[in-house]
């Protein structure tokens, strides 16, 4: 792939990447709910989630929603049940006792991108874009694999640090819940827009 190629292909997926969805939102409310530290493991869920998603619509997730819609509805539906798991695990008030409040574990953010209508939406455009055709399918695979994993890794890093620094910014002492409820409140509607916009 040429440069000038390369470079539209880090474009189109910043563009995907970091806009407001699911998985930026949740890391922006994991960020500022629990630090960046200890949303570490839910960062590393949330990449492998994704490569695996671009990786299922390598290998013709695309023909599955064609041909059976009713496996695409089960996705949309999923991921809005999921989200608003999510939401309300880690929408928690600041006082409430250690026990009760927990960041999201590993195995949470490779559910949230496997059931992901944006992610899937966003592979399946990169792919249609980028992917060569024929032999050279495989090679240009690889490579939108690795400009992808590094845009994701950038992009869910920086959402995750803004969500931790604005929890910092004390105008008052309520402020941290104001975040908190600001980014649950646009996590669980970024997933309606996803399921219900057409």
């Amino acid at each position: 792939m040429d440069t000038a190629r390369t470079l539209a292909l880090v474009g189109m997926t910043t563009l995907f990447y970091a806009t407001p969805g699911p998985a930026v939102l949740s890391l922006a409310l994991s960020g500022s709910a629990f630090g960046v530290r200890r949303s570490a493991p839910y960062v590393m869920g949330l990449l492998v989630g994704l490569m695996s998603n671009l990786g299922i619509t390598g290998l013709g997730l695309a023909v599955v929603f064609e041909r059976f819609p009713t496996v695409g509805l089960i996705f949309r539906y999923g991921s809005l049940v999921y989200v608003l798991y999510l939401a309300t695990k880690l929408f928690q008030p600041a006082h409430a006792a250690d026990g009760s409040r927990r960041p999201l574990r590993f195995v949470d953010g490779i559910v949230l991108n496997l059931i992901n209508p944006k992610a899937y939406a966003a592979s399946l455009t990169i792919l249609g874009a980028f992917a060569e055709t024929g032999a050279d399918y495989a090679a240009s695979f690889v490579w939108i694999f690795c400009v992808l994993l590094a845009v994701g890794t950038l992009v869910d890093v920086l959402w995750l640090s803004a969500g931790a620094y604005l929890s910092r910014t004390r105008w008052s002492g309520g402020m941290p819940q104001v975040w908190n409820a600001t980014f649950a409140g646009l996590l669980v509607l970024s997933v309606f827009v996803s399921v219900f916009w057409k």
